[in-house]
């Protein structure tokens, strides 16, 4: 069983329990937690990733690409910054960049704890909103 702390997904600060304690995530919630972390992070801000494999950079893709590989580019970089994350397949990416400013991502994934006990399992979908120009 797998646990974390919770983060707001909005403003990724920590979230505290009712009881005025850390909250936590565990299992399916702490996979959908980090592919949120991972796609709203910056790749090369985190300060203590020293490989430099946290994060994406999905932030830029407002000013590097140009509209003929705008989705590939936007494809490329959210398997990109989830690579690191052996413990997930991704079936599909859907994304809707109608705002020159954030693509709406939807990922459909299965998780590899067990290869065999998981080829028929549904898969899972997280739904994120992420920045892509800071351009005003």
């Amino acid at each position: 069983m797998s646990w974390d702390l919770r983060i707001s997904l909005e403003t990724g600060d920590l979230i505290f329990a009712p009881n005025m304690d850390l909250a936590g995530v565990i299992d399916l919630d702490v996979v959908q937690q980090r592919i949120h972390t991972r796609l709203k992070t910056d790749r090369g801000s985190f300060i203590y990733d020293t490989v430099g494999t946290l994060g994406s950079r999905l932030r830029h893709l407002g000013t590097r690409l140009n509209s003929t590989n705008f989705e590939q580019g936007i494809e490329f970089y959210i398997r990109e910054a989830l690579e690191p994350m052996g413990d997930i397949a991704i079936q599909t990416i859907h994304f809707d960049n109608s705002d020159s400013k954030h693509i709406l991502v939807t990922i459909a994934y299965r998780q590899n704890v067990d290869l065999i006990e998981t080829i028929n399992e549904p898969f899972t979908g997280v739904t994120t909103i992420v920045v892509i120009s800071d351009e005003t």
